[in-house]
């Protein structure tokens, strides 16, 4: 089939002031369906949740964020399908798709409220996963400019701050809702369930009330069969322990956002969070990323929003 023509900004947003118009003398939901579902093209709104501070896998200087504050930020963007003239290798060596700032965010701090300025427009795009297994993630990459003068300090918060003239990237995982995602959460909570079957055994073994005796040493050749069997249930643990890990970096679990529209399909996108990044020189010659925060990203079209939250055993298994 041959999917419409991709919706310019103006273009969309005629459409929604039709949509409002419609639904104003209507009182149905129908017409929002319909006009908003026209073209898996069509723009949409979403909510970048930057939450910037120091974490523990950043190069930044280790007095930068050493306080612990936190510095959160969010930032209401127009996800187009139009493609940007900007080539980023960061986003690869294609053309991307373009971000537009509807809003600068706001910040209040002890000198009051302070707007973060940013440039009208920034680059997107998604790439598919490698590997091809359904249920693995997709990767969405990103990037905004902070606007101001090079080098200004435009956000501070205590020891955290953000400079002008500096180009933040983003990075998270993301799914298709319609097949992606179920499928993805199914083979995490398997993965997830033989960790905790393989952990229980190990405990058992080991427990001093429904342990194996044998393991206390009264006999040695008894001892020496019980020690081979825990070997045995701790290589069996480990093995499940690397397959949750490797899961974690592919697979939906977590507090992921609501689904929304995304241009590329009419199947709404769930988004993970994810890291933030600004791009600074090391040494003389060469540049790499830092880790300054995290993100989340919230559809603005969703009044309700539904997460999918891992439970304490997982969050027990990624703490260790």
């Amino acid at each position: 089939c041959i999917n419409p023509a991709p919706l310019t900004t103006i273009e969309y947003r005629v459409q929604r002031v039709f949509v409002i118009l419609e639904l104003t003398f209507t009182m149905s939901p129908l017409p929002i369906v319909v006009l908003l579902a026209t073209s898996p093209w069509s723009p949409s709104e979403w909510r970048i949740n930057l939450n910037i501070g120091r974490e523990p896998d950043t190069d930044m200087p280790e007095g930068w964020g050493a306080s612990g504050a936190r510095l959160a930020l969010p930032v209401s963007i127009l996800v187009d399908s139009e493609r940007n003239e900007e080539i980023d290798d960061f986003l690869g060596n294609s053309k991307p798709f373009r971000l537009d700032v509807l809003e600068d965010p706001v910040f209040v701090s002890a000198n009051g409220e302070q707007i973060v300025p940013f440039e009208d427009n920034g680059s997107w795009k998604i790439s598919m996963s490698r590997s091809g297994k359904l249920g693995d993630s997709n990767k969405l990459r990103l990037y905004l400019d902070v606007s101001a003068g090079k080098g200004d300090i435009v956000a501070q918060r205590n020891d955290v701050s953000l400079r002008g003239k500096e180009r933040l990237y983003f990075v998270t995982n993301c799914w298709r809702e319609s097949g992606e995602l179920e499928e993805g959460l199914k083979r995490f909570r398997s993965i997830q369930a033989r960790l905790e079957a393989a952990q229980t055994k190990v405990d058992s073994q080991l427990s001093h009330e429904t342990g194996d005796r044998r393991l206390d040493g009264t006999n040695p050749f008894e001892t020496a069969m019980a020690t081979i069997d825990m070997s045995n249930l701790v290589r069996e643990r480990d093995e499940a322990l690397n397959l949750f890990r490797n899961a974690e970096e592919q697979l939906p679990h977590g507090k992921l956002s609501a689904s929304g529209h995304w241009p590329g399909s009419t199947d709404r996108l769930v988004i993970g969070p994810g890291k933030v990044a600004v791009k600074r020189k090391r040494g003389l010659w060469s540049e790499e990323f830092y880790i300054i925060g995290t993100w989340t990203a919230t559809p603005i079209e969703s009044e309700d929003f539904e997460y999918y939250e891992e439970d304490e055993e997982a969050q027990q298994y990624r703490s260790d």
